[in-house]
């Protein structure tokens, strides 16, 4: 667990926040995907290079060249990853860094709410695409996705254990992901260092905001605060009434649908405690409010995207190149410059990250298993029960 105070810099922090938060509602945790939100190419629905591919990157579905023989100069890549700043650190990182390794052009489309929609749709012509949790579980059941050939993708073998066995690997690649952290003024009289500590502390201000958005992770939080089972063992043990009674303690006094709104609440004096995402808040809120801090515990509800190679990809002659990027992504040298932007958790065990960082996100398999990540496939069979009981309590919660 790491809590972190944030001091004042000579900027505009007002302005700055609230540009970052605007469309902060992010990876974290994607529960039902990305909407399409176009690119910065006019002519993202134009292929560049149409027709099946014939040169020695692609024979009859078979890899047939190493990564360092294959030559992608000119070539474009059409990806689509989540909006709001993870979208803008990845176009100021990792694809200046692609682009210049490989000569490709990578036509970055960017979205919320619909990313397997996008994903099918023919006209978007997707090539490679984040997922996480349920839009991964989705893509595969839908086939919407490529096996991943993984002698096309050897820095997986550089993934950290826990994470390469986390999920499956045969369709999407561990990439990247944050675990949610407590966002809370520095001046609480009550400390918080679990989310147990979350119950009494919200007892006595103005409340908490919980992401309403993507709800499967507030319940998680509420389950690892009740500090009665393992993780949130409640949920799949068939004590999830525990749970929902467990919500009913909590002084819940806003619900958010993005990162804009949990900052409106804390700036209204709505709440003094938040349940938010690590990679939306360590490097944009810290260093701007000397009355905020946040507090990382080590089992914290966690996400983690998968980077798959979606179907129609070889039509376009662009699988191959899709794999190679994936490979790409893994790379502890991609990896080391993303975290200098991105606060997130990265898979390739030889990441290096900025020191106060690596203080909080997990650097090896042990402290990654300390995280709880959701089980979507218990989940999406009670979605219309959990999601149901959630609206209860919202409303609740408001009235």
């Amino acid at each position: 667990m790491r809590s972190t105070k944030h001091s004042e810099r000579n900027q505009s922090n007002t302005v700055r926040r609230r540009t970052f938060l605007a469309g902060a509602a992010t990876t974290a945790v994607a529960l039902s995907g990305c909407v399409s939100g176009g690119s910065d190419d006019p002519d993202d629905n134009t292929d560049s290079d149409p027709g099946k591919e014939t040169d020695a990157t692609e024979n009859n579905g078979q890899a047939t060249d190493s990564n360092d023989k294959l030559d992608f100069t000119g070539k474009r890549l059409n990806v689509l990853i989540w909006s709001g700043n993870y979208a803008d650190r990845f176009k100021s990182t990792v694809q200046p860094l692609y682009e210049e390794q490989t000569g490709a052009v990578l036509n970055v489309k960017t979205g919320w709410d619909d990313i397997t929609g996008t994903m099918a749709d023919p006209e978007e012509k997707i090539d490679v695409s984040i997922t996480e949790g349920s839009t991964f579980q989705t893509a595969q059941n839908n086939d919407l996705i490529h096996p991943v050939r993984q002698e096309n993708v050897p820095q997986l073998d550089n993934v950290l254990d826990y994470y390469r066995n986390f999920r499956p690997t045969a369709r999407g690649v561990p990439v990247d992901g944050a675990p949610c952290t407590i966002v809370h003024r520095s001046d609480l009289d009550s400390e918080i260092e679990t989310w147990a500590d979350v119950f009494p502390a919200a007892q006595g201000t103005n409340g908490i905001g919980l992401d309403y958005g993507f709800w499967a992770f507030p319940m998680h939080a509420v389950a690892i605060g009740m500090d009665s089972e393992t993780g949130a063992s409640e949920i799949y043990n068939g004590n999830i009434d525990a749970v929902w009674d467990a919500f009913a303690e909590l002084n819940i006094s806003g619900w958010a649908t993005s990162g804009n709104d949990i900052w409106t609440m804390f700036d209204d004096g709505q709440i003094d405690i938040a349940q938010w995402y690590l990679e939306q808040v360590h490097y944009d809120i810290d260093f701007q409010s000397s009355e905020l801090s946040h507090t990382t515990p080590k089992n914290s509800p966690a996400f983690l995207n998968h980077w798959t190679v979606v179907r129609g990809s070889e039509d376009r002659g662009r699988r191959r190149m899709g794999e190679h990027f994936l490979n790409f992504l893994l790379s502890a040298e991609t990896q080391t410059k993303w975290a200098k932007s991105s606060p997130g958790m990265y898979t390739n065990q030889n990441t290096e990250y900025p020191s106060e960082l690596a203080e909080i996100v997990p650097t090896n398999s042990e402290q990654a298993k300390q995280l709880v990540f959701p089980d979507w496939e218990p989940i999406l069979a009670n979605w219309e029960t959990f999601k149901s009981e959630i609206d209860a309590i919202k409303q609740a919660s408001m009235a």
